[in-house]
């Protein structure tokens, strides 16, 4: 969620070799405004895509975006680790609209290292757990495991984590945005989060700066 660097880690190629489906059930936890929900339309044939995003500015943007697709469900949501209410930090710059900082948690560092985006206002958004999520809707379980979840919540990765412990054992691959900087307090390192994931067996098998790619060494295919 800070300004876009000059890569893109995970491109088509490696998505397609890792999934091997043309159907697969993809979450995109932060979906923000739609631009990556495009991009993995592109990529897979039929994929089921579930989205989340608790912002109600990035909302108006994802649905101008991206439009009505049945291939795509939109929950305007927050995944944590908790069932109820919590305060959303809204983001925003000093030079233009900026929606892709917000967080459950309360900016730390991010504050001085990008002085240029600012925390303006927060409001209460709606927060599940990804269990919680994954049982009411069938997914997430033996017979209806997740292929791929993309997750970029600002400093919130724990909270995601720790409330989708089953879900997790039943995902092949998780990719995530992390820190090793406390841009939100309390916002988990990269170790805290392998030292985490280890006990469901996710484990990494690409890094780059700022994001990680997860395989689940347990799942086996039916």
């Amino acid at each position: 969620g800070i300004p876009p660097v000059s890569y893109e880690p995970v491109n088509s190629k490696l998505l397609r070799s890792l999934i091997q489906k043309k159907n697969p059930v993809i979450l995109e936890i932060g979906c923000n405004d739609g631009t990556h929900t495009l991009w993995f339309l592109e990529i897979f044939e039929n994929p089921s895509i579930y989205c989340f995003e608790p912002d109600p500015r990035a909302v108006v943007s994802f649905k101008e975006k991206v439009g009505n697709h049945p291939n795509i469900n939109l929950y305007e949501i927050a995944l944590g680790m908790s069932n109820g209410k919590q305060k959303f930090f809204q983001s925003n710059r000093t030079d233009s609209d900026w929606t892709c900082s917000g967080s459950l948690r309360k900016p730390a560092q991010h504050i001085n290292l990008h002085p240029n985006i600012t925390f303006p206002s927060s409001i209460d958004v709606s927060t599940f757990t990804l269990d919680t999520w994954c049982s009411a809707n069938n997914i997430g379980n033996a017979e209806c495991p997740i292929d791929f979840i993309w997750m970029d919540v600002q400093g919130s990765e724990i909270d995601v984590i720790k409330g989708g412990e089953v879900a997790l054992r039943n995902t092949r691959f998780l990719y995530t945005e992390y820190s090793d900087t406390e841009l939100y307090e309390g916002q988990a390192n990269l170790q805290q989060i392998k030292k985490y994931l280890k006990a469901i067996q996710l484990v990494i098998i690409e890094r780059w700066h700022s994001d990680a790619l997860f395989k689940n060494v347990s799942f086996r295919d039916k």
